[in-house]
């Protein structure tokens, strides 16, 4: 139970939550944290976010889905306010992409997810669901405090080429980069500090038969609370000229959508 507040403080609250005022809104107006907002808005109106209805399938949409999550999401539970949340942050400058991931997450887990901008320069998507979070931590294991050095995907040989075809898109348009070079010349590259991640994203390119190579540089990273780490290694794998197109064509990143147009 979050403390308690003063009346006034309370009387308007309860007043922007029977106005239908966003939780996100009132916690800019009043200064107060979301869980608290949240733990009275249930009180009034009972619960907010209901438990999502979906089946998984193993799907390349699903593996999609994980990739993303694995790239640019952040899975953690709050223990003060007892929420099981899930973050995706996005560049503002990937404004499209995040609507898209949005898009594609409601189809999937039948549930309405909030995008709202994080901060200057940064959108947040947000999803608060207990069964969620479980189904997200049944597919990777990670030490808490190092999540993207030392995250891995289980039983990843279980797994069926469906699903590896997704992980693969979700994975390139997070942590990857598609451009074009001044000649006109397409690369392709994945990064992560993850050595285990870089072995399975290596397996699953041989699965496919895309020729790749990868080097190993070690920079300052900056992890999701901002601490710098002096001593990550930062491996950088690319594909090889003659596995770009294929790799497009089976894969269809977002991010190649700009450089070639949308792929069937």
């Amino acid at each position: 139970m979050p403390k308690l507040l003063p009346l006034k403080i309370k009387e308007k609250m309860i007043k922007e939550i029977s106005s239908g005022t966003s939780i996100n809104n009132i916690s800019k107006k009043l200064n107060l944290g979301k869980s608290t907002i949240y733990y009275y808005y249930k009180k009034l109106k009972g619960k907010k976010y209901q438990e999502s209805k979906f089946k998984s399938d193993l799907s390349r949409d699903e593996g999609e889905i994980l990739g993303i999550i694995i790239g640019d999401g952040t899975i953690f539970h709050e223990k003060k306010g007892g929420h099981y949340n899930i973050y995706v942050r996005f560049g503002i400058k990937n404004k499209e992409y995040s609507i898209y991931v949005k898009n594609k997450f409601e189809k999937f887990f039948n549930k309405k997810i909030y995008l709202y901008s994080d901060c200057k320069d940064k959108l947040r998507l947000l999803i608060v669901s207990k069964k969620i979070y479980f189904y997200f931590k049944s597919f990777v294991d990670y030490e808490e405090s190092k999540k993207y050095s030392t995250i891995k995907i289980k039983n990843i040989e279980n797994l069926p080429k469906k699903f590896k075809l997704g992980l693969l898109k979700g994975l390139i348009d997070t942590d990857g980069t598609i451009y074009q070079t001044k000649d006109n010349r397409i690369r392709i590259n994945f990064y992560t500090t993850s050595e285990k991640l870089k072995d399975q994203f290596i397996t699953i390119l041989k699965e496919f038969n895309f020729k790749y190579g990868f080097c190993i540089d070690k920079r300052k990273i900056k992890d999701v609370n901002r601490r710098t780490h002096n001593n990550n290694k930062c491996y950088s794998i690319y594909l090889w000229k003659d596995s770009i197109t294929p790799f497009i064509k089976l894969i269809k990143p977002f991010k190649s959508n700009r450089i070639i147009g949308p792929v069937g």
